[in-house]
This record gives structure tokens, C-alpha cells and sequence, in this order.
């Protein structure tokens, strides 16, 4: 199984999920419904699919552009956690700009439900206590400081 498959429309972004693990489908939706205010507004949804308000991809400003966004978005990672969760991708490929709400977050595919008092996202699993969820990015798997070139802290430094 894939992942999803996505359709860029003219104001929307459609998410099939049919051929997926469905479980990530419905952490998506439970993201969408229950933590809108850290995602794009959800147009829609039926079996297996989602559709959700297009915006601007955050990689697509460069460094120099999205700089502004970095103390915000390191701060809507806190308040994820705060209500007791963690997205696990913490790569800017999954941050979107709204023009009046600034930066959310998108595919919340692998949303967790934090057990520890350390942000997974801004912190690694190490920190939190947890197994990383992304084994093949190292022992933190994807978090703020991993390095990689779409990570928080390469982009900006």
C-alpha cells in the first residue's frame, strides 16, 4: 500500500485514500476535524478521501521569504503538542502559508498522540522517550533540528 494519491485542483487539494493504509486517512481527518486550527480549512471528505483548502507551500517563499515564519511555525508545533499531540514529520514539505492565519501544517498522515512532556516535532524522539517514526531518518527521525535540506533549522541557517 501507497501513499496517497493527491490532485491539486484550482482552490483545493483532493486526498484519495483508497488504495492507502487506511488508518493514515483517518489521522488526516481527525487532524482536519479536531485540530483546524493547525491545518488548512477542510472542504470535504467521503470514503477515503479529503478535500481541503490550497495554499501557498512554504519551500516555494525560499529562505530569505519564509523566514518570518519560522518563530510561528515552531511555535504552532508547541501548541500541537500542548493539546496533546505530535505530527511526526516536522519537514517543511508539510507546511503550508495562509494569507491571515500563517503557517499550517499538511499531512498529517502520521499524527501521534503525545506521550511524553517534549515535542517530538521540535525536540526528536530521543528527547520525547519514544521510538522515531521515521527509522530511516536516524534515531530522532524527522523533528526541527534533523538537518536535511527541507528541515526547519538547514532551511533557515
Amino acid at each position: 500500500m501507497g501513499l496517497a494519491r493527491v490532485e491539486e485542483r484550482h482552490t483545493t487539494v483532493l486526498k484519495d485514500y483508497k488504495d492507502t493504509d487506511r488508518s493514515r486517512y483517518f489521522r488526516e481527518l481527525k487532524a482536519c476535524q479536531e485540530l483546524s486550527w493547525a491545518t488548512p480549512t477542510l472542504m470535504g471528505h467521503g470514503e477515503f478521501w479529503i478535500e481541503m483548502e490550497r495554499l501557498v507551500p512554504i519551500l516555494s517563499l525560499g529562505p530569505e521569504w519564509s523566514r518570518k515564519y519560522e518563530a510561528p511555525l515552531r511555535a504552532l508545533y508547541q501548541d500541537l503538542h500542548d493539546a496533546g499531540y505530535w505530527h511526526c514529520d516536522a519537514d517543511l514539505s508539510n507546511v503550508v502559508i495562509h494569507p491571515a492565519r500563517g503557517p499550517l501544517l499538511i499531512d498529517f498522515e502520521n499524527l501521534t498522540e503525545a506521550s511524553g512532556p517534549i515535542s517530538y516535532d521540535l525536540y526528536g524522539a530521543r528527547a520525547a522517550g519514544v521510538e522515531p517514526a521515521w527509522p530511516g531518518k536516524g534515531p530522532d527521525g524527522v523533528f526541527w533540528s534533523l538537518g536535511g535540506p527541507s528541515s526547519p533549522s538547514f532551511w533557515w541557517s
